[in-house]
């Protein structure tokens, strides 16, 4: 049976995780969308994911594993999810506003992690290209031997790669130079 504090901790942490991760995200498909609709901006950046010392840096989402992130626009109820492709590059078409990158899920097989990440960024009217910065999410304990992903917590760390960025910004080459940088940051100190 439950005790009291038992049973306030475990609604926390249930309400907790539920406002984290989305039960029916929007999906953002970069690679169908060629337009860029009146009013959106390009937004750019990129994703590192290092376990145990090495890059993993071949994600090909398919139905078994991937890698998304959660955003969430400050004045909407709606997430928007990402799966990384490829080298861990971004590019989304999004609306002026102020966004929350929530967590990240990485999925493989049966298993599953899910961590926060809570970075920042804003997008302000007329602004494009967009570069947020690079996230290096960071596993370095060891896995249970019957688990596939990492266990504990990740540190995380926003770099700026703009220089390297902005040579795979596929845009119009006369639009590279004019790229604002506009890193995102942590709501807290990570």
């Amino acid at each position: 049976m439950y005790t009291k504090p038992g049973l306030v901790l475990l609604s926390f942490l249930v309400f907790a995780g539920c406002g984290l991760i989305p039960l029916r995200p929007s999906l953002i498909d970069a690679t169908a969308t060629k337009v860029i609709s009146q009013g959106e901006s390009i937004v750019f950046g990129r994703v590192h994911v290092v376990d145990r010392g090495k890059f993993v840096d071949h994600w090909y989402p398919h139905v078994t594993a991937y890698f998304r992130l959660y955003l969430l626009r400050d004045s909407s109820t709606q997430f928007l999810a990402y799966n990384l492709s490829g080298d861990g590059s971004f590019y989304w078409h999004l609306p002026p506003g102020h966004y929350t990158l929530t967590s990240f899920v990485w999925h493989d097989s049966l298993t599953h992690l899910t961590r926060p990440v809570l970075a920042v960024f804003e997008i302000a009217e007329g602004d494009s290209p967009i570069y947020i910065g690079t996230l290096t999410v960071t596993f370095t304990e060891s896995r249970h031997f019957s688990h596939r992903l990492p266990a504990g917590q990740p540190s995380l760390e926003i770099k700026d790669d703009y220089g390297e960025a902005i040579q795979r910004l596929r845009v119009d080459r006369s639009t590279q130079g004019l790229a604002t940088k506009n890193l995102m940051h942590f709501e807290y100190a990570p």
